[in-house]
């Protein structure tokens, strides 16, 4: 190298698939020092792709002449921070995804700010009383350096809420920097948030990030939050970990319980719950989750630190159970003949009585499109995708589609056992509610919130602000509506099908089951509403237990019967998936991996079940076979670890999935 101008090798990680059983950066050169987290432009075979630098070193005189690529362009300068780093390298590792797809969660695409998101202008902040009990977090969230897990069992959503700004309040009266991450599940939760933020602590320390927003605006966030030039509070659902923090002081998990904090459809399938543990564990942070029914797990972890604290509920709930057997039975002797009708005749009166009452009626029902599936009535085929094994989902248009993929019927759809072309609708979904809403209440205004109706932040904002101006009397919504909280009061909560939460075998059914209930049992107290659960089994205990909000109760039985099962949060469940385009190749990958895992292990150490058809076992063209296994201590064993490491592309690794079925 001599008579050279000096180089540095640097260490880069290719924003791409790396195999798990070779280190994830590769060396190239460059002129300089490169400043760490940047983005570069880098040569990958015969590519030309984006990767981040994670050292810089001088470099040294190579045996043989061997030759090392060169840094193409430099992008962007710091990047990324060694706080990301350190988060991206335990989801690598946790959840055993290449640290280079990790990484594209991280970093945001590179453009200019177009569009300016328009918050809610502030208001004069209010003063919060506390009581004793939530004076003695607040004081343990306040005087906490190190990382620890507080666990809150609150049915009192805006209690919650009021919570949350207190201990902000306190946080950003102490005058450092200071940044605290309020994480939500859902995009339809967002409105509400910036609106309570914003009020308390002024548009300019508010700062909201999810995957929906433009990317000129996501850059423009992520690039202010970066920036730390203030305090700030940063609203985001699960894609709000990956940010750039300076100094941040504490984390909110609001509806811990809620499935939609884990990413189930795409590398890296990650928990943000398990996530946010680990992020406050590396800022020096507390992480407080709030529920009205917390997850086993985070209970039984809390609790061993007297870190699990329970606010009782301020005020009794009008709750009315409605028997649909008894409902179904009237309906028989009538004009329908026994037609299920998911508007029951005692909350055909409810719902009148609300409207009269010029207050809002919010039906919940879990479940898109006009009924859940439909069958020919010629041959009696379940009328499926092609591509998929899902069950088609009939459209108010007529036209039926999938919920896994692209697919849509014709407007003539034909059966393709029998090419007949007159179908059975079975069960319900939110059009099928609004349809029979509309006939029964022609004058009534009504809203449909579904995955359909909520594809950006401008549909998100615009639904949570017709709802507060009074536009809207009935809304008809999945679960993403009901994590919303509204200005304008409730008059009456309903659950159409209490029953459809129970449908599979999968061990956590009961937890999710108890979480929906209780969650609109908490929504009630918000609103003071009237709450209206339909059932065919009324009398069924989760049904009892959350009317009652007998938490407790339900808790300590199904913590004995995981522990005698051996489940979470005893072990740790890891479900392996094969994908092909054959079935019976995927059957054998299955079986393969099966018998590989079981002559590494031992038993009780870990349980690995016997090969799973799931019940989607055909996703877009592929089939699908599991294996799952339990492990005891939860640490993966090192034996285990290098099998799942070698896994080629074909394999989905998911590590406390959200089903096991």
């Amino acid at each position: 190298m001599k008579g050279e101008a000096k180089k540095y090798l640097i260490s880069v990680i290719p924003l791409v698939r790396v195999p798990l059983t070779r280190g994830q950066d590769f060396f190239y050169t460059h002129t300089a020092k490169i400043p760490f987290g940047t983005l570069v432009d880098i040569p990958f075979g015969a590519r030309k792709i984006r990767g981040i630098v994670i050292a810089s070193k001088s470099d040294f005189d190579r045996v043989g002449g061997m030759k090392i690529k060169r840094i193409t362009k430099i992008l962007d300068e710091g990047l990324v921070t060694r706080e990301q780093l350190k988060l991206a390298q335990f989801i690598s590792r946790y959840y055993l995804c290449p640290l280079g797809i990790v990484f594209k969660h991280i970093t945001p695409a590179r453009v200019k700010m177009r569009t300016i998101q328009a918050l809610p202008s502030p208001t004069n902040s209010q003063s919060i009383r506390l009581t004793q009990k939530e004076m003695q977090i607040l004081k343990l969230i306040s005087l906490t350096v190190q990382m620890s897990k507080i666990v809150v069992h609150d049915s009192d959503l805006r209690r919650r809420q009021q919570l949350f700004l207190r201990i902000i309040t306190e946080i950003f009266s102490e005058g450092a920097p200071a940044q605290i991450l309020y994480l939500v599940p859902e995009l339809t939760a967002v409105p509400a948030a910036e609106d309570l933020c914003c009020a308390q602590f002024g548009q300019e320390n508010v700062i909201t990030l999810h995957s929906k927003l433009s990317k000129g605006a996501f850059y423009d966030a992520w690039s202010r939050i970066r920036k730390n030039d203030g305090p700030q509070v940063v609203i985001a659902t699960r894609s709000g970990l990956f940010a750039p923090f300076a100094q941040l002081r504490a984390i909110f998990v609001s509806d811990s319980e809620d499935i939609a904090y884990k990413q189930w459809d795409m590398n890296p399938r990650y928990d943000a719950r398990r996530c946010s543990e680990e992020l406050a564990k590396i800022h020096k942070c507390p992480v407080l989750f709030a529920s009205a029914a917390p997850r086993i797990v985070d209970r039984f972890e809390s609790e061993k630190n007297d870190l699990f604290f329970t606010l009782p509920p301020q005020q009794k709930l009008h709750i009315s159970l409605i028997n649909m057997c008894k409902e179904h039975w009237k309906n028989g002797r009538g004009k329908n003949q026994g037609r299920y009708e998911p508007i029951s005749n005692s909350l055909r009166e409810i719902l009148l009585k609300t409207l009269k009452k010029k207050q809002v009626s919010l039906l919940f029902i879990n479940q898109q499109g006009l009924s859940s599936f439909s069958i020919c009535t010629q041959c009696k085929n379940v009328f499926r995708c092609p591509t998929c094994t899902r069950a088609l989902v009939e459209s108010l248009d007529g036209t039926f589609r999938c919920l896994h993929c692209s697919y849509q019927s014709e407007s003539f759809p034909i059966c393709p056992s029998c090419k007949n072309m007159t179908f059975r609708a079975i069960g319900v979904g939110t059009e099928r509610v609004e349809k029979d809403v509309k006939k029964l209440f022609p004058s009534a205004r009504t809203l449909r919130v579904d995955a359909r109706s909520t594809q950006s932040t401008v549909a998100s904002r615009d639904i949570h602000d017709k709802i507060n101006s009074g536009k809207i009397d009935i809304i008809i919504g999945t679960q993403m509506i009901t994590k919303n909280i509204f200005d304008r009061k409730l008059g009456c909560i309903t659950v159409i099908d209490a029953d459809a939460f129970f449908g599979t075998n999968d061990f956590s059914v009961d937890e999710k089951a108890f979480a929906y209930l209780s969650h609109m049992m908490n929504l009630g107290r918000a609103h003071e509403a009237h709450i209206v659960i339909q059932s065919f089994s009324p009398e069924h205990r989760i049904v009892q237990w959350a009317t009652n909000n007998e938490y407790d109760i339900f808790y300590k039985e199904e913590l004995a019967d995981r522990r005698i099962l051996h489940l979470p949060p005893f072990t740790t469940v890891i479900t392996m998936t094969y994908r092909s385009s054959n079935k019976r190749h995927a059957r054998i990958m299955a079986e393969k991996m099966r018998k590989e895992l079981m002559s590494v292990t031992k038993e009780p150490t870990v349980r690995v079940q016997p090969v799973n058809k799931p019940l989607l076992d055909k996703v877009r063209g592929d089939y699908r076979r599991s294996v799952s296994f339990y492990i005891t201590p939860k640490k993966i064993p090192k034996e285990v670890a290098v099998i799942l490491m070698k896994c080629e592309s074909a394999w989905i690794i998911d590590r406390d999935p959200i089903a096991t079925i």
